[in-house]
Parts: C-alpha cells; structure tokens; sequence
C-alpha cells in the first residue's frame, strides 16, 4: 500500500516523538541525578492521586481495546482479500466452462458441415482434388 509523503513524515514524526519520550523517560528514571524529573515524579507530585488513577483506568481499558478494534479490522480485511481472490477463482472457471462450450458448439458445428475439427487444411492448390471448393479445407 502506497503512503504519500505528506503521511510517511506525519508517521516517522509520531513515531519519532514517542520513542524519544520513551527514551528519555527511561533515561531520567535511570540515571540516578535526584535532579532529574521522569515522568512518573512530575505526575506524582503534581496530579492528584484520583486524577491519575482515573486516567490510567481509561487508558488500561482504552489501549487493549483499541489494539483489539486494529487486529480485528486487519483479519477483516485479509477475509475480504481471500473472499476477492476466490470470487475471482470461480469466475475464471466459470469463464472456462463457457469457452469449453462454445469450442465444443464450433466443432459440432464444424462436423455438421463436414470439417474435421481439430486439424488445419491448407492446401490452396486448384489441381489436386480435395472434395472441396480451393482453399475450404478443414478450419480448426
């Protein structure tokens, strides 16, 4: 699936500011400075406990649900695809079936007339005898 460019910078942006907070979330919880805020102290010292809780109630709902509507949608589509694929299939075969058909009515047709399906005469020449007029050989 083509992305245009104005989505692909939009994407390696979103995805570029989520790592950097991750990282630098992890890097200030880590490096041991009592200067430094990760995430978790700024929240903890500035957000009230029934605030937070709330939030990561909605979010611990949220995200689960979310990723679950994402992969449903991909099976739905792979399903959609296969289904495509399929229709296709019967087409062609049904398509098949009637070309069969008609090659089958063209030589029944041949024969009725009196040619020989199936073999090619081409055979012009005026002086030998064929039974036909020149250059009405055998067609198919």
């Amino acid at each position: 699936m083509a992305v245009s460019r104005k989505r692909l910078l939009a994407r390696v942006f979103f995805l570029s500011v989520t790592a950097l907070a991750l990282i630098t979330e992890c890097w200030f919880a880590w490096d041991g400075d009592p200067d430094t805020d990760p995430w978790t102290d700024l929240i903890g010292d500035y957000v009230p406990w029934q605030v937070a809780l709330a939030v990561f109630g909605a979010l611990l709902l949220w995200v689960p649900a979310h990723f679950w509507q994402r992969y449903k949608r991909e099976h739905a589509e792979r399903l959609a695809e296969q289904a495509s694929r399929a229709q296709v299939q019967r087409s062609l075969a049904k398509a098949n079936e009637i070309i069969q058909k008609k090659n089958n009515l063209i030589d029944d047709l041949l024969r009725e007339q009196g040619y020989s399906p199936g073999k090619i005469d081409t055979n012009t020449d005026d002086s030998t005898d064929t039974g036909q007029p020149p250059g009405q050989g055998t067609l198919f």
